[in-house]
């Protein structure tokens, strides 16, 4: 129905979607693409990704809009030809702790998509290409043994204390910019009180609304975060940056020789996204919010690896790499593309159904 679509991945919202529809989500390191415009939900993570039918189609659309970052650094070309022959001699990592070996902790909920993500491995081996268990040595204390939680760890520790932190007051920086305002909405506490006066149509108050059975709990909390003190959420930043780049993503390229990290999107819980999402930008904020230090961080991009038989739900294959490093993740991903084969053509089953989209898990009662 569309060529491609652009998106904004904080922790997954690119590279998730990418994996249960059967398409390729591009998510490029942070500050790679301009985030102009784009409501924040937190900059330290925020980037502007790609999602579309083919790799091919990613990568044009990324040298459109790329741009320069603030440290004047070129990206590199990502226009390459694809050849499953580029896999040969290349070493790929498998991180095993809490990544991949998710289905062992988990066989009944996992078994069947990582059977698909190991048919994908073999055809990448077959294509010539060198797979090695490797660890990140700080999985067990950033990586979350049940898959994705943001608030894994002590509040500083925890990526959602610099997300509800962040969120609150780069929203307020983005509303000031509106040209047009009509109710007047200048920080998260306007939105809140205009989502409970309207809530049969925003669902701000729990339970009336189906598809926010929770109200607007996230956003409470935001609010409530502003009373906590900033050593909080600097700690909090620090230790994420730390355990996901130098002792978790470097770490792993380094110590184990590779040329890349293969990960399942979702099928580990969304564990390795959410790793390689907790390694971007990095803002630190002086008591006036402005930034004074800035770091970049991690892409990835997801692969359709094949489709569960039992679902029909697609399940993706990501590739994950330091920063600036959309060229060789490209490169790689064009031949792995080409060695999967992985996606197949949407059946569109069950399109007249008028579901809607939960957020949080309903209340009992809820339809």
């Amino acid at each position: 129905m569309c060529a491609f679509s652009l998106g904004t991945e904080t922790d997954g919202s690119v590279t998730f979607p990418a994996s249960q529809n059967g398409i390729i989500g591009l998510k490029p390191t942070v500050g790679l693409t301009s985030r102009f415009g784009v409501i924040p939900e937190a900059p330290s993570f925020d980037t502007v990704g790609i999602l579309s039918r083919s790799l091919q189609d990613a990568a044009i659309v990324l040298s459109v809009i790329v741009g320069v970052d603030r440290h004047k650094r070129q990206p590199n070309s990502t226009r390459h030809t694809s050849s499953r022959h580029n896999l040969r001699g290349v070493r790929m990592g498998l991180p095993k702790k809490r990544i991949w070996d998710f289905a062992t902790r988990h066989p009944t909920e996992s078994d069947e998509g990582f059977s698909v993500l190991y048919r994908a491995i073999d055809l990448i081996k077959d294509a010539g290409a060198e797979l090695v268990d490797v660890d990140l040595p700080s999985a067990e204390e950033i990586i979350p043994p049940e898959g994705w939680d943001w608030n894994f760890g002590e509040p500083n520790e925890r990526e959602f204390t610099v997300v509800e932190k962040e969120f609150n007051n780069s929203l307020k920086e983005y509303l000031a910019t509106l040209e047009t305002n009509p109710n007047n909405i200048q920080k998260l506490e306007d939105i809140v009180k205009f989502n409970n006066e309207n809530t049969t149509s925003e669902g701000g108050v729990a339970g009336t609304h189906p598809a926010w059975p929770r109200g607007q709990d996230v956003f409470d909390k935001c609010i409530q975060s502003q009373s906590r003190p900033d050593s909080e959420y600097n700690e909090a930043l620090s230790f994420i940056r730390r355990k996901s780049r130098t002792e978790g993503i470097d770490a792993a390229l380094l110590e184990y020789n590779v040329d890349a990290l293969l990960v399942p999107v979702l099928a580990d819980g969304g564990s390795a996204v959410s790793t390689a999402a907790k390694a971007g930008e990095i803002l630190f904020k002086d008591e006036r919010w402005q930034v004074v230090d800035l770091r970049t961080g991690y892409p990835m991009i997801s692969i359709p690896a094949g489709v569960s038989e039992s679902t029909g739900v697609p399940v993706g294959l990501g590739i994950a790499h330091t920063a600036w490093r959309e060229k060789d993740l490209v490169q790689y991903g064009f031949a792995i593309e080409e060695a999967i084969r992985g996606r197949r053509k949407p059946e569109f089953r069950n399109w007249e159904a008028q579901n809607y989209p939960y957020v949080g898990a309903p209340s009992s009662g809820d339809p």
